[in-house]
This record gives C-alpha cells, sequence and structure tokens, in this order.
C-alpha cells in the first residue's frame, strides 16, 4: 500500500468511528438535557398553573400529588392526569410578546387565505 491509501483507509475509519460513537453521544446528551427539563417543570408544578397536555387540551390546576394531577379544563369539569400527560405549563403573554402573536397571527391568516 501506498502512502496516501494509508492517509485515506485511517481518514475512513476515523469517519466511521465519528459516525459510529460520538454522533449518538452527543444526541444522548441533548435528549438527557430534554429530559431533565421535563422533570424539573413537573416538579415545579403548582395549583392554579395553566397547563397543556400532550394531546394539547388546556387547563388549570386544581389539585396534585405525586403521580396525579387534577385538572380543570371547563367549568365544573375536572380530570385527572398523570403528571407525564403534561407537556407544559402556559405562560403569560406580555405586551411585546402579544405584538409578535399579531404579527404571526396576520401571517397566518393571510397565508391561509391566500390559497
Amino acid at each position: 500500500m501506498t502512502f496516501w491509501q494509508i492517509i485515506l483507509a485511517i481518514m475512513v475509519v476515523l469517519v466511521c468511528l465519528l459516525y459510529l460513537v460520538a454522533i449518538p453521544l452527543a444526541k444522548r446528551h441533548a435528549m438527557q438535557k430534554q429530559a431533565d427539563a421535563v422533570d424539573q417543570m413537573h416538579a415545579n408544578l403548582q395549583i392554579g398553573d395553566q397547563i397543556v397536555l400532550i394531546d394539547g387540551i388546556l387547563g388549570n390546576i386544581q389539585s396534585l400529588n405525586q403521580e396525579d394531577v387534577q385538572v380543570e379544563i371547563a367549568e365544573k369539569t375536572v380530570i385527572t392526569v398523570k403528571r407525564m400527560g403534561i407537556a407544559g405549563v402556559v405562560k403569560e403573554v406580555s405586551g411585546h410578546d402579544k405584538a409578535e402573536l399579531g404579527k404571526v397571527h396576520s401571517a397566518t391568516s393571510a397565508a391561509t387565505t391566500s390559497h
């Protein structure tokens, strides 16, 4: 084998190692960070928080324990869900964000009416 063939073979091995080892490790790290953020959100739930469930239902927390959460989804309609079913806590929209929301809303409505 010539010198350049050896260098090429080493480069191919290094690329394969990068693909098989480094990329999955980076993905695992990112997934772990996301899981930690979700666990932190579940730990910080409080009565009165407005939440969104995984299936898109919005509601307010009425009571909670270690595993279950009582969520009011409509007036006098309370359901029990597992903490794992909560996708996130809905944040209040500030004045600056309302302007941004208006831009997004007008852009999406213009896009849907033009078709």
